[in-house]
């Protein structure tokens, strides 16, 4: 089922509420809180969709205490401008079952609360670490020691990785093997199976670009046209996304203004750097639904001084001064928190394959209007002379 199909069946479960509330039944309003539930936990969204909303609040006041009960586990996941107004009315419930549902869904909010403060201090430490070890010893350095730390990252992420995918390769097999013998039993264990089996998805592409990241490079270089490598990269960020079941069309993508040059780079890197970058800027687009808004990415090249600069520039929602400023530091952690499986690797991966060829990556990036990432890549002596 589409997102627009979920949407549509919400708005009109909506309307049957507002019109004739007491025409649906029990049974109809509880599957829909659980259709609701089931939805927010395959989405991986950090907070039930507004579409939703008006339907629990509604449901928050019904007259069976068991759709209330309902509503009340479901308080962990509503936005926080309704939290504080229907968890003040469900706590004080005359009932005793939904008023207990509705005081451990707020002490679970609350734990999730402080375990991302948790995490947001300990990024946010490390970043200003990172500024005021360049504010002491200047940027160079800076860069030396996460460098540095970097490598022994690697030795240790090296190992991890290779083991846990030989486990989770066999798993995968089982799982599939599971869906398939279950797809014409009972619905809720294969909606169970099928879920872990996206779930196992997802951590195979977590793995592997943990593994991309943490791998030591030293990659062979041959001269490539930047034209084709650009073109590759793009359409490897298009079908990624689309594998994942993201609809591109309201995006468009201009590579024209990439020029005919050659640069001697390891192939396999840059195309997994820009298509990174591209990557990232698709998903400038999407919103809270996970729907991609109307765009534009535009990939562009240009030579100055033996080197040649890329540059992905896109339109869409763009960072904060603030927002900025952490993506700089380029340290694991900061994720997409519109996308439905983040990851958070994908710019540090690239800034790890660029440098490999001692070139640099740069990020703008205004609040509202969009985000360019330019990367620039020593030429080769002999292009040099032809340019």
């Amino acid at each position: 089922m589409t997102s627009d199909d979920r949407h549509n069946r919400h708005q009109m479960f909506l309307a049957r509420l507002r019109e004739s509330g007491e025409d649906v039944s029990l049974a109809e309003k509880r599957q829909h809180l659980k259709t609701i539930a089931d939805e927010f936990k395959r989405s991986r969204s950090a907070v039930l969709p507004q579409i939703v909303m008006p339907i629990v609040q509604i449901l928050s006041e019904d007259g069976s205490w068991e759709v209330r009960q309902d509503v009340a586990e479901l308080l962990v996941y509503v936005p926080e401008g309704d939290f504080s107004r229907l968890t003040g009315r469900l706590v004080s419930d005359f009932n005793g079952y939904v008023r207990r549902s509705a005081e451990k869904s707020r002490e679970r909010r609350r734990q999730a609360e402080i375990e991302a403060k948790r995490a947001s201090r300990g990024i946010e430490q490390v970043s200003l670490q990172y500024q005021n070890l360049t504010k002491q010893v200047g940027g160079e350095v800076a860069d030396e020691a996460i460098q540095l730390a970097e490598k022994r990252f690697t030795l240790l992420a090296d190992a991890l990785v290779h083991d846990l995918l030989s486990v989770l390769a066999g798993a995968k097999t089982q799982v599939r093997r599971l869906v398939k013998r279950l797809a014409d039993g009972d619905a809720d264990i294969l909606q169970m199976a099928v879920k872990l089996s996206e779930d196992m998805d997802f951590m195979e592409q977590y793995f592997r670009s943990v593994e991309a990241y943490s791998r030591a490079l030293s990659p062979e270089r041959h001269l490539e046209w930047m034209q084709e490598v650009v073109h590759q990269a793009v359409e490897q960020a298009r079908r990624g996304l689309e594998a994942y079941g993201v609809d591109l069309g309201a995006i468009s993508v201009d590579e024209s203004h990439v020029s005919e040059v050659r640069a001697e780079v390891s192939r396999e890197l840059i195309v997994q750097a820009i298509s990174n970058i591209v990557t990232n800027a698709y998903e400038a687009f999407l919103d809270q639904e996970g729907r991609i808004r109307e765009g534009r990415i535009d990939v562009s090249s240009r030579t100055d001084e033996g080197c040649v600069i890329i540059d992905v520039r896109d339109n869409g929602c763009g960072l904060s001064d603030k927002e900025l400023s952490a993506l700089r530091a380029f340290l694991p952690g900061r994720k997409n928190h519109n996308k439905k499986r983040s990851k958070g690797l994908g710019l540090l991966t690239a800034k790890k394959n660029i440098e490999a060829h001692d070139g640099t990556l740069t990020v703008e990036s205004t609040l509202g209007e969009g985000t360019t990432v330019t990367i620039m890549l020593p030429l080769t002596a002999g292009e040099m002379e032809d340019e």
